[in-house]
């Protein structure tokens, strides 16, 4: 009747975001047993993470380590670029 009959969590590790040949959007799940399965996005709740498009989340430990670098660089480079203006 496309009612859901039950909620199974997934996860993450064992799901890959895809695209069928007919170009739309499938995930393929490792199965416990080694076996694979493939769900279409009509089956599937997805609540993905921080995200440019939508699809694909980025973890947010990766995201936090980025703009942590990010600051640390910029800072340095701001400390060398005004430290020579000095001169």
């Amino acid at each position: 009747a496309g009612r859901p009959v039950g909620l199974w969590l997934i996860h993450p590790n064992a799901v890959a975001v895809e695209y069928d040949q007919g170009g739309r959007l499938v995930y393929r799940v490792t199965l416990p047993n080694g076996g694979q399965s493939v769900l279409q996005s009509a089956d599937v709740l997805h609540v993905p993470g921080l995200s440019c498009e939508g699809t694909y989340g980025h973890s947010l430990l990766h995201v936090a380590r980025e703009n942590i670098g990010f600051s640390v660089a910029a800072d340095r480079y701001g400390q060398s670029w005004f430290g020579q203006a000095s001169k």
